[in-house]
């Protein structure tokens, strides 16, 4: 079961691919254009290359982060609209998880630092990254995997995320 792990950003979109417990791919994604759509066009061929590339069976998003303030909150509606759409017209089944849900997951609370959840995949599953954004996508990927039934023990925390996640699917 072919998860990926979607975490959406102008400068460095995390993107992880887990084969059940088997990291495939995973990379923190910069965008080589600072500005305006060729960003966004430049950051939506990354992922459509590795949705083609790993053909995933689900694909996890990380939702929309509503800390952002001014310019950059249009931009990355943008960016989250592009993605959507995209999503949508290859027909694979995709879930929105909310950044809370992921450092949950990750940590077992739902309001931590991204330096707590680099430390905590490290701990839990012992997987360094570079980035809190390919932390984040690998977390997306696990918690796909584990919907998609992949046995796993999970803390009191991730069950509850996997519950909530499993009755919004219904």
């Amino acid at each position: 079961m072919v998860v990926l792990g979607l975490d959406p950003s102008l400068t460095g979109t995390g993107l992880s691919v887990i084969d059940n417990d088997k990291l495939l791919f995973s990379e923190c994604y910069k965008p080589k254009n600072k500005a305006g759509p060729e960003r966004l066009i430049e950051i939506g061929y990354e992922i459509s290359e590795v949705i083609d590339a790993y053909k995933p069976e689900l694909i996890c998003l990380e939702g929309y982060s509503f800390g952002s303030r001014g310019r950059a909150l249009f931009q990355i509606g943008e960016l989250g609209g592009l993605i959507r759409v995209m999503l949508h017209v290859t027909g694979i089944k995709w879930i929105e998880i909310t950044p809370s849900q992921v450092k949950k997951f990750a940590t077992g609370m739902g309001n931590c630092g991204k330096d707590i959840v680099l430390q905590q995949v490290y701990k839990r599953w012992g997987m360094e990254f570079k980035t809190s954004d390919e932390a984040d996508a690998f977390v997306l990927a696990k918690i796909g995997t584990i919907l998609l039934g992949h046995k796993e023990k999970l803390i009191k925390a991730q069950e509850e995320v996997i519950d909530a996640l499993e009755g919004d699917r219904k």
